[in-house]
């Protein structure tokens, strides 16, 4: 599938994103995090645990304060999958959009975007002990996308990682 991509609610309820292919980056106020899928060879990707959740999704995070995204990317790659990557490709941007105002840790995502980039691992390396991430994986693609999850619904994330083979693809 390549678009149009639907309108996704979070878990909790409290977001809904949707995935924006290309485009030109937003300006530096909007970007609230990154997202990266690391591909190892032709047909795996890295995917991690986070320790406080159960599910499988794609290394990534905030961007810190006056951090530009690639850097971002890449720190949160080394950080939450141990991996060094190639050079960076945007594919896209996930906007997220507050369904809940009460939520006061959630306003600053509301109106701004994720940016997602692929990359080509460089170097895979071993998780520190003292890791957020309880677990890494390399995957086949065609079996990421059965164990995908988290945050956001399996199919969304699916999506994705569909959109970004066949970019790399290009």
């Amino acid at each position: 599938m390549v678009g149009p991509f639907p309108i996704y609610r979070a878990a909790g309820g409290d977001l809904e994103g949707w995935f924006e292919p290309r485009g030109s980056l937003p300006p530096p106020e909007q970007i609230v995090g990154v997202v990266v899928l690391p591909f190892l060879r032709a047909d795996r990707v890295v995917i991690v645990r986070v320790r406080k959740r159960r599910e499988w999704e794609f290394p990534g995070g905030h961007v810190e304060e006056s951090e530009e995204p690639l850097k971002a990317a890449r720190r949160e790659a080394r950080e939450e999958a141990g991996v060094e990557l190639g050079e960076l490709h945007l594919i896209g941007r996930k906007w997220l959009r507050l369904l809940d105002p009460e939520r006061a840790e959630l306003r600053r995502y509301d109106g701004r975007c994720l940016l997602i980039y692929w990359a080509e691992v460089a170097t895979l390396r071993h998780l520190p002990p003292d890791s957020e991430i309880s677990e890494r994986r390399v995957v086949r693609t065609q079996e990421a996308e059965g164990i995908l999850g988290g945050y956001w619904p399996p199919r969304h994330l699916a999506e994705i990682l569909e959109y970004a083979i066949a970019e790399r693809g290009k």
